[in-house]
Order: C-alpha cells, then structure tokens, then sequence
C-alpha cells in the first residue's frame, strides 16, 4: 500500500511538472496580429517575439524594428549623396561670381588702358604744357563705381615719382598700388567685407614725402556677393505627433541642410503617421540684403519587399512633394512659407542657396 502511494505521488508530481510546462509554453508562444488586431491595443505591448501579418507574410516585432532601421540607413546614405550634390552646386555658384568679378576687374583695365593710350595721343597731337601744380591734386577717378577687387585710375597731379600711398578716406584703408607716375596711380581696390549697402567714398593720396591731395569727388562702393545656404536648424516643424511616429529630422550644421525621414509600417503605427505636412520655413525675414537665389530638393521613397526594404520611384501612393512654388520666391528678402507634403514610407532632402553682401549674415 505504502509503495502505491509513492508511486501515485510520483505520477501526481510528473502530471503537474506536464501541467506547468504545458502552461508555459502557452505563454511564451508567439501571439500572431493581423493590423485589425492592433487597433484595439497599445504598441508598447508587443514583444519583440510577437509575429505581425502583413499583406500574408509573417514578421516578428524584432525583424520589424531591424528593417525599419535598415530603412532609416539607407536614408542616410541617399542623404550624404544628396549633400555631395549641394556642395557641388554651391561650388558651381562661387565659381561663376568669381569669374564675373575677375571679368569685370579685366573689363575696367581694357577701359583704363583705352583712356591712356587716347591721353596719349591727345598729348602727342598738341603742344605738351608742363601743368602748374602746388601740392598733390586729383582730378578724377575712374570708374565712378566700384567693387572690392576692382582697378581704379586716378588722375591729377604732382603725386611725384616715388611710391606713395591711396585711401579710402572714411576708412583710412590703402589700395593696392599697381602704377605710381607723377600725374596717374593705377590701384587696385581692397577686398572689403562686411558691408550691406552700397555706399559713397572718396580717395585721398599721400606722396612719400607725406604730401596728402584734396580728396577725390565720391564714388560708389557696392559689396561683392556671397552664397550660403539658409540655416533652418529651428524653423522645422514636423506635421506628425512625435509620441505616436517615428521620425527622423535634422538640419546640418554644417551645410545648414535639412534631412526628414517618416519610417512607419502599416498597421504597426498610428493611422495619422502616414502621412502629414511639415513646415521647413515659416515666415522667414533676410537680414542685410540677402536675398532668395534657388533650391534643391529630392526624395526617395522605400517599400517593404521580400522582407527588405528597397528603394523604389516615390508615385502618387508614396511622395515628398514641396506645396509653394519657390521658383516665385527668387530674388525675394523673405520666405514666408516652406511646406512638405508626404505620404508613405520616405525621406526627403532640400537647401535653400542666398546671396548677399560678402562677409555679412542674413
């Protein structure tokens, strides 16, 4: 009898180990969801074990999340191309308002170079007459507008042979001497900057024996233009709930280059997380005559195939889309509005490109 009842304890514990492990295994079974299930719970409730179907194929929570970062890597690197293509756009600007400058300083030299040589042959047609000067003269400047950089001729008289020194007067800063003769200087400007507007000055010449002249009738000064792009780090404005939507969104401090990502799954997020519009720029004022010159702006749009996320052609279902026409925006001194429009799974890139006054900030 006592040998029946150990036996019957023993097969009473096996029955309950079966039980427990029974149980267990209930437990920790993947729970499958379709996306109808997930609107009646709460996300942070899903273990990464927990299997979502998708259009019939099965995905758990933790391959969900390493494709959506996959996503969110392959944005990243379309990012970096698209910021190879600003910086060589912003070259290519540079490049052509560096050229301009060195073509207009080459047209004011044929021009100077014209008006002495026909001096010159004034002076070989008449009678020369040694002029009267008491102290050092100028007569006049040309051209009567300048920029930083540009040659200018001053005419007059007794600046004597040996070199002497030209300045902006308001300033007190000297020109580069190019030609030092007793009644012309050839100078090149300074490379001002710093300045917004264009403004009047005049020149004053002092000889090496610090002799200084009248100063000279004024001219115009205008400043050289520069392109930056525009530095929108605190104008962005996602047009999703941060709480509910993962979202990427920065501005490069460096290139000032914004970068927006929206990575969802359907039925994993909230319904408002597929779409939206987000504002870049909102009422933006340029300060120091800096003004709208153009843009850039791409988006890529990423679909979930054969459990990887490929790139795709963004279509009217998936799309980044600018709402204003900033072509009407060129040329203007302010923004007063930038705006997104998106739908489905993308990124999307842009800079704007100013210009303005060199050296100075809009």
């Amino acid at each position: 009898m006592k040998k029946m009842n150990t036996w019957f304890v023993i097969l009473m514990l096996m029955m309950m180990v079966l039980c427990a492990h029974s149980t267990i295994a209930q437990e920790q079974k993947p729970k499958i969801f379709t996306p109808e299930d997930l609107k009646k719970i709460k996300l942070n409730e899903l273990k990464d074990t927990d299997i979502i179907d998708i259009n019939g194929k099965h995905y758990t929570i933790a391959e969900l999340k390493d494709l959506e970062q996959q996503s969110l890597d392959k944005f990243e690197k379309a990012f970096v191309l698209f910021l190879q293509k600003v910086q060589q756009e912003l070259n290519e600007l540079r490049s052509i308002e560096e050229y301009k400058q060195k073509t207009r300083a080459e047209k004011i030299r044929n021009e100077i170079t014209a008006i002495l040589k026909k001096d010159k042959e004034k002076l070989l047609a008449e009678t020369p007459k040694k002029r009267a000067c008491e102290k050092p003269t100028i007569d006049s400047v040309y051209p009567t507008t300048v920029y930083p950089g540009d040659p200018v001729l001053i005419k007059g008289c007794k600046f004597r042979e040996l070199l002497g020194m030209v300045l902006i007067a308001s300033d007190k800063i000297n020109l580069i001497n190019d030609v030092w003769e007793d009644e012309l200087i050839i100078a090149r400007m300074p490379r001002l900057r710093g300045f917004a507007d264009q403004r009047e000055i005049t020149f004053q010449v002092t000889t090496a024996k610090e002799e200084m002249s009248n100063l000279s009738e004024k001219i115009v000064l205008k400043p050289n233009r520069a392109y930056i792009f525009l530095d929108n780090r605190d104008q962005i404005s996602i047009g999703v709930d941060p709480q509910k939507c993962y979202y990427s969104g920065e501005a490069n401090p460096a290139l000032s280059a914004f970068y927006i990502a929206h990575s969802y799954f359907v039925g994993i997020d909230d319904p408002a997380c597929y779409y939206g519009v987000d504002t870049i720029v909102n009422d933006t004022q340029f300060k120091n005559n800096w003004r709208f010159h153009s843009y850039l702006f791409e988006s890529k749009c990423f679909s979930l195939e054969n459990g990887n996320y490929d790139m795709s052609f963004c279509n009217d279902s998936a799309y980044a889309r600018l709402v204003e026409k900033l072509e009407n925006m060129i040329g203007k001194s302010s923004v007063p509005r930038i705006t997104v429009s998106w739908n489905g799974n993308i990124a999307y890139f842009g800079t704007i490109f100013l210009y303005g006054p060199e050296g100075t900030l809009p």
